[in-house]
């Protein structure tokens, strides 16, 4: 039997032809009313990188339709009903996308991050995707930082409630993603804000009302009342909301915020204690809240407790840093201040200083200053520099002050308070120049260029002190240290009359002015107009009694109005200066005379020669019987190197007694002094 050959079958291999995995689709969803302003930076930013735009409208009159068809946007138009969840549920019921992303107007995804769409979706374990959102406030002097859950898939049933501040209900946990996304929301116009607040506490009003027991609206409303600046009832509500939330034993990390608003509202009201208490309560629930830190950080300074200020700045510190590398790693949540270091470097600079660390005290304030929104950085510059002139820690402060910007009227206090500490550093040159550079912006106050006069006085520079008196008269006709101080410019240049003028001028404008008075007395005396100068010296006594120039002036103007009387009673008060006997028993002229050479002697010792000199004067105007004390007083003159003063003392020596042994070997001593 033929046997049939059996044929052998080949395995075939089939090429297996890889089958592209279809990409998910993305769709953004969005509810806009009126929205032309910022829309266009929002659909910009994230157009190319989702494959469909839903768009609600509610009822716009401006262009933001058009703007939306024009970036290839389905618009839907639905009129607004108070509630953004419903029509936020109603964008998502359009969208045909695997993946919805919620988006609002006033908000863009960053250029940095956005590319991380697809990578995220394709890769994320869960539903939900969380997004770092960052909200400027202060016309973008700073921005807080937060996570969001915005990125969801779509068909599961996921969506919104509340009426404001909607809340996505969805199931499973978020998988953070490192996308940012911006919001402009808040850094809009005051009235602006104001308005959207206002409107929110409506919402949230309607909303308790419905829903007295949710807690995350009564959340939300606390929020918005602090916003609102209604700081009893935004603590009040906090408080409710806390209360009810340790009820239910509910342990949220949105809840953390709610302490925040609590203590916030409390610190407004400046009930510190409280506001203490309740920080230590929300760290044993939430001890990584950076903004509870922050508030203690703040309390702790008005409260004195420096120590605690530090250990509770630096805690706050470490927390930044970890929410700076990770911010996915913390909760879905919003946090205050983390961009607010500057303030917490502060309080902590302040309480090093007041804790006698100086060198630590000033590093954390220039890190405070460093750390500063731009709008903020010279105020504190000026604020800093002003303390640290109250503390004498001149050089220290001129650092700070020194950067103020010389065009700006609102520094008029830190730029004087600047040239001020130039001067008593002895930096008198540029003093005189920084008044110079800010006169003219604050070219209706006369302060400037009369400071400006002041220093060129010290700096003998007569010349140029007159043109400014003169300048701050111009400015201030009623200014009287003004005139005063021309006139002792002028008095200086040896133009007597005006300078007469000038001080007269300031008497007239206030007749009682101590120091017009003086100058004036002064004035007439060094002139030799001792009976002008009496009663101006009178009227300036009371104001200067330790003034030993004056009272000698006094003195010497009373003896050529032959007033004994009242020379004498200049005389014990001028003792009295100068711890020398007063109470003494007067009986002649002579022994008047005897003191106002003792009052010489103490005078040339101290080295106080002007004072010297018409103390002598009036010891030889009253020509004391003995010659003992002036006989010392020549000796003294010529140890402490006064030859004309010792000349002039044994001048009225020989003419007292020129047949002295004594005074003409003392003549003889100093012979070759003399011929010098």
């Amino acid at each position: 039997m033929s046997q049939k050959k059996s044929k052998k079958r080949k395995n075939i291999k089939v090429k297996q032809i890889a089958v592209p995995k279809k990409s998910p689709t993305i769709s953004l969803c969005m509810m806009v009313k009126d929205e032309e302003e910022l829309l266009p930076q929002c659909l910009d930013s994230v157009k190319d990188h989702v494959d469909e735009i839903i768009v609600v409208d509610t009822g716009s009159t401006d262009r933001t339709v058009e703007i939306a068809e024009t970036h290839g946007a389905k618009v839907y138009h639905h009129p607004w009903e108070n509630n953004f969840s419903k029509h936020r549920n109603q964008s998502i019921s359009y969208a045909t996308g695997d993946w919805i992303l919620i988006m609002d107007a006033d908000e863009e995804l960053d250029a940095g991050t956005v590319h991380l769409l697809r990578k995220v979706i394709h890769e994320a374990p869960t539903s939900v995707i969380s997004f770092n959102v960052r909200s400027y406030m202060g016309n973008g002097a700073y921005y807080t930082e937060g996570n969001s859950t915005r990125l969801f898939k779509n068909g599961l049933g996921f969506h919104y409630k509340g009426y404001v501040h909607n809340q996505l209900v969805a199931r499973g946990k978020a998988t953070p993603s490192s996308i940012v996304l911006w919001h402009h929301g808040y850094d809009i116009p005051d009235e602006q804000l104001d308005a959207k607040k206002q409107r929110s506490l409506q919402l949230l009003r309607k909303q308790i009302e419905e829903f007295p027991d949710d807690l995350p609206t009564r959340h939300h409303l606390a929020m918005t009342l602090l916003a609102c600046k209604e700081h009893e009832e935004a603590y009040q509500e906090a408080k409710l909301t806390l209360d009810m939330m340790r009820k239910r034993d509910v342990i949220d990390p949105h809840f953390s915020w709610t302490y925040f608003v609590a203590v916030a509202s409390l610190m407004k009201l400046e009930r510190f204690d409280e506001a203490d208490s309740l920080c230590l309560k929300a760290l044993e629930t939430f001890d990584w809240s950076i903004d509870i830190y922050h508030c203690l950080t703040q309390i702790k300074f008005v409260k004195k407790e420096y120590e605690k200020v530090i250990e509770y700045g630096y805690k706050f510190l470490k927390l930044r840093g970890e929410i700076q590398k990770a911010i996915s790693r913390l909760p879905l949540f919003q946090f205050e201040t983390v961009h607010r270091d500057w303030v917490v470097y502060r309080s902590m600079g302040y309480a090093s200083l007041y804790l006698g660390n100086y060198d630590k005290g000033i590093e954390l304030l220039e890190k405070a200053l460093n750390r500063s929104p731009e709008c903020d950085q010279h105020t504190l510059a000026e604020e800093i520099g002003q303390n640290l002139t109250k503390s004498k820690e001149w050089d220290k402060a001129i650092s700070f002050l020194e950067s103020l910007p010389k065009e700006e009227k609102s520094f008029e206090k830190g730029l004087v308070e600047l040239g001020a500490n130039y001067e008593r550093v002895g930096r008198l040159d540029e003093a005189v120049t920084l008044y110079d550079q800010i006169e003219g912006t604050f070219d209706e106050d006369a302060a400037i260029p009369f400071k400006r006069g002041l220093l060129l006085l010290k700096l003998k520079r007569h010349d140029e002190a007159t043109v400014a008196f003169e300048k701050a008269v111009k400015r201030n006709p009623d200014y009287v240290e003004a005139w005063i101080n021309w006139g002792l410019a002028l008095e200086n240049l040896g133009e007597k009359e005006l300078a007469e003028k000038r001080y007269l001028s300031a008497l007239e404008l206030e007749q009682n002015s101590p120091k017009g008075n003086l100058n004036l007395g002064l004035f007439y005396f060094n002139n030799n107009e001792y009976l002008n100068s009496k009663d101006y010296l009178l009227k300036a006594s009371p104001y200067f009694s330790e003034n030993i120039y004056l009272q000698l002036a006094l003195a010497r103007s009373y003896l050529e109005a032959a007033e004994i009387e009242a020379m004498i009673t200049v005389c014990e008060k001028i003792l009295r200066l100068l711890d020398l006997p007063a109470d003494l028993l007067i009986e002649s002229m002579s022994q008047v005379a005897e003191l106002f050479v003792g009052i010489s002697e103490r005078l040339l010792q101290q080295k106080k020669l002007d004072s010297f000199d018409v103390a002598l004067d009036i010891a030889k105007h009253l020509r004391p019987e003995r010659t003992d004390g002036l006989k010392q007083l020549s000796r003294l003159a010529f140890d402490l190197s006064e030859p004309m003063r010792g000349a002039s003392i044994l001048e009225t020596l020989l003419a007292i007694d020129p047949k002295d042994p004594e005074i003409l070997s003392l003549v003889q001593g100093h012979i070759k002094e003399l011929e010098g």
